[in-house]
């Protein structure tokens, strides 16, 4: 199964390339450590990936 990593482009074909990162995103060997480096800093700061359909954040407004 070939693909592309996200971050560099670099061709997935070979398993020895292909990553894993904690998300579920495939990523490439050289990536990964910088990719999950980004992951564990946003979810300190509270940043999630938003997903079609998902309401991350709310204000409510009250009528006068």
């Amino acid at each position: 199964m070939a693909g592309h990593c996200k971050n560099c482009n670099t061709k997935l074909g070979c398993s020895c390339k292909r990553r894993t990162a904690s998300n579920g995103k495939s990523c490439c060997a050289t990536c990964l450590p910088n990719y999950e480096k980004v992951l564990k800093q946003n979810a300190a700061k509270g940043i999630v990936p938003n997903a079609p359909g998902v309401i991350l954040n709310t204000t409510a407004v009250q009528k006068k």
